[in-house]
């Protein structure tokens, strides 16, 4: 199954190709920050591969995950969508390449094709749409649709099976919840098989089960158990 995730799908390929011939490719660190937040923005990025982190510094000085991106994601157009300040720390989680765009040919870019434009702008409901969504309905559900789009973020349309490279802690934060009530949430998803139950890291053995469960209505009578990674599952990535 294939959706329109990441800023390189929702944008047509000639203007995406044209963005990139604005700027430079740099190579980030595991750990190195790619933005600092409250810092005035004079780039853009194009993530080209790995993974990068999204944190933020809240009044308590408390630092919280508020997502992961991926190939092919932008990074840090929403300060030109307001006050000209990061809202938020990006760290490179892994080693990653981007292509960095200086924000004053980013803006002219977008003068210069609306239909990119549009395109951030869908982005950018989307992503508020899913900071509702986050706050919405009961703890395993919240959950759910986390370990969703991990396992999307984090692996291959053919994938079944994914190991998820964060912490139960870092879920909870995710799903804006606290550390135990994450914990409760991942025992009783184990105990359905929708993660690996032997296993410390969060393992999801079957995308298809995992994806199915976290459609469920909220008031369905019987919780959707997971496969477990049987090969005899008709739940299938892509199905």
């Amino acid at each position: 199954m294939t959706t329109r995730d990441t800023f390189e799908q929702w944008t047509a390929a000639e203007d995406f190709d044209a963005l990139l011939s604005l700027g430079n490719e740099v190579t980030y660190e595991s750990g190195r920050h790619l933005m600092w937040q409250g810092d005035v923005a004079d780039c853009v990025m194009v993530l080209r591969s790995g993974y990068v982190q999204v944190l933020d510094r809240g009044d308590d000085g408390l630092r919280r995950v508020l997502g992961f991106r991926k190939r092919g994601e932008l990074l840090g157009e929403l300060a030109y969508f307001g006050d000209g300040r990061r809202t938020a720390s990006v760290i490179a989680y892994g080693l990653v390449t981007v292509v960095k765009i200086p924000g004053r040919r980013f803006q002219a870019f977008l003068d210069r094709h609306p239909r990119v434009y549009q395109a951030i702008v869908r982005m950018l409901a989307l992503r508020l749409h899913t900071v509702e969504r986050r706050r919405a309905g009961k703890a395993v559900a919240r959950v759910l649709r986390e370990l969703v789009d991990l396992a999307q973020a984090f692996s291959d349309d053919r994938d079944r099976k994914v190991v998820l490279p964060v912490t139960q802690e870092v879920l909870g934060q995710l799903a804006d919840m606290s550390y135990p009530s994450a914990q409760r949430a991942v025992r009783a998803l184990r105990r359905r098989n929708l993660l690996d139950p032997g296993s410390r890291k969060l393992t999801v053995p079957c995308q298809g089960c995992l994806r199915r469960a976290a459609q469920a209505p909220p008031d369905y009578g019987n919780p959707i158990n997971g496969c477990g990674g049987s090969p005899t599952c008709p739940q299938r990535v892509g199905t």
